[in-house]
């Protein structure tokens, strides 16, 4: 299977596999451009599969790979070649351009006090391709009635979704149809596409998300699960002012899992103030377990930690 397989690389690839015995199936964003590759694939004496494929678009990956094993049975070799291109330069695209060339950028946002400076500025950057922005939180309380103030979804679209137009916005229901599955379809959306960046925070107790230390399993088999929260977590929301009293605060939540947040490609760490100097030390120098699950982070081949003074106290010696 080689896509973008028209003309130039592609096309050049789609025929070289050719002629060293394989059978192709040729993709494009549109099929009759494909007429001289097909052509000349056929003239080699191979089979040749042209398929319409906008590879931006998963619906249409999954037909392209039903119909190549309905006809072969299996995929060999993927050459993955598409790509949309402006011929100019960056600072000359139009959001169209920008659109079309990022196509959807799929992203994880934390929702926290911690973020609020954060946030702000990434809000302000009026430059950001926010219409190729699709855009998931990491976790919701349960048993909260869907208005209320303190659901994590209604402090996003107050920090974020109501000031940028994203291309789409996924909120978890905070009184989710599949609860007795731990937020299942939630899961499924996640898992379509991968995610490319993740901007996150670290818990007082070392959480990510809602993964707390008693729930915290670094190889969980699910994408997003139902937890019980713990105390120190429940009280760092009433030391944060989200809520007046530990009473207030929600038991369970659905979070996403740690694995899930390890899948995304780039990991924006942001933890500010003085009350994470113990646990950024953790992170940083304490053993990788899940009494700290935020250690896991080290695992990760690209993640960023952002601290101020502050939350950095413990390790400028």
């Amino acid at each position: 299977m080689v896509s973008g397989a028209s003309r130039g690389l592609g096309q050049g690839m789609a025929i070289g596999l050719a002629e060293a015995g394989a059978d192709i199936v040729a993709l494009s964003t549109d099929a009759n451009n494909l007429t001289e590759t097909t052509a000349a694939i056929t003239a080699l004496g191979r089979k040749v599969l042209p398929m319409t494929c906008d590879v931006s678009d998963f619906s249409q990956i999954r037909n392209a790979i039903r119909k190549t094993v309905d006809e072969f049975g299996t995929i060999d070799i993927l050459v993955n070649n598409a790509g949309t291109i402006r011929r100019a330069p960056a600072h000359q695209y139009s959001d169209e351009d920008w659109h079309a060339v990022l196509a959807d950028i799929r992203m994880l946002f934390a929702a926290a006090p911690s973020q609020d400076e954060f946030l702000d500025v990434l809000t302000g950057i009026e430059s950001n391709p926010w219409s190729s922005l699709t855009a998931f939180h990491m976790d919701e309380y349960l048993d909260l009635p869907p208005e209320a103030p303190e659901l994590l979804g209604s402090y996003l679209r107050e920090h974020l979704f109501d000031k940028v137009a994203f291309r789409r916005v996924y909120f978890i229901d905070p009184i989710p149809a599949d609860a007795s599955t731990g937020g299942a379809s939630y899961g499924q959306l996640l898992e379509q596409v991968p995610i490319e960046i993740a901007c996150l925070g670290i818990g007082e107790n070392g959480h990510l998300a809602f993964n707390d230390p008693p729930v915290a399993d670094f190889e969980d088999s699910e994408t997003v699960k139902i937890v019980e929260l713990d105390e120190r977590c429940r009280q760092q929301q009433v030391n944060d002012s989200c809520f007046e009293t530990i009473v207030k605060v929600p038991k369970q939540a659905i979070t996403l899992t740690v694995p899930a947040l390890m899948s995304a490609a780039s990991l924006f760490v942001i933890v500010p103030g003085p009350t994470k100097t113990e646990v950024v030390l953790r992170t940083l120098q304490g053993s990788i377990e899940t009494a700290c699950p935020a250690s896991v982070l080290r695992r990760h081949k690209n993640a960023r930690l952002f601290l101020d003074i502050d939350s950095a106290a413990k390790i400028m010696v």
